[in-house]
């Protein structure tokens, strides 16, 4: 998100239009415009991750993704190379262990709904922070009254 912000600022300081589509497709991209089918925002739409690599979340929220949830924070989403590690007395997640997305990974990128992988779901607060602005941007569009 913060590459959004980025772009829809570019965009209103130099008066063009460079970027817009690109910041339109990343934004599509984190609600689940993408291969896996995946918001990356925990709670937003029908499919989102459920296994976040978050102790909180893991030992005191649900791992079906009903409530109680840590609805709102943003994952990084697929990588090239995975990176796992589960934290401390996690619980199982998913439960069955499976790769739900699997068959919509490629060479190039990896997502994996699970606890262990914090390189595609660990929620960050970079991410999440910037998202904030840049649904703002996507909603209003520049601010008014600045120049």
């Amino acid at each position: 998100f913060s590459i959004v912000v980025m772009a829809k600022e570019y965009d209103y300081l130099s008066k063009g239009h460079t970027f817009s589509d690109f910041a339109d497709r990343w934004v599509a991209n984190s609600l689940g415009a993408n291969p896996w089918g995946v918001s990356f925002i925990v709670g937003d739409g029908s499919t989102f991750p459920h296994c976040t690599h978050h102790q909180v979340a893991n030992l005191a929220g649900s791992n079906d993704g009903k409530k109680p949830i840590l609805a709102g924070a943003v994952v990084e989403g697929p990588i090239r190379k995975l990176e796992s590690g589960v934290p401390w007395g996690a619980v199982r997640c998913p439960p069955s262990g499976k790769d739900l997305f699997e068959k919509f990974n490629g060479p190039d990128a990896k997502y994996v709904d699970h606890v262990k992988y914090y390189s595609t779901n660990e929620p960050a607060i970079d991410l999440t922070a910037s998202s904030f602005l840049a649904f703002s941007w996507q909603v209003t569009g520049a601010p008014a009254n600045t120049f």
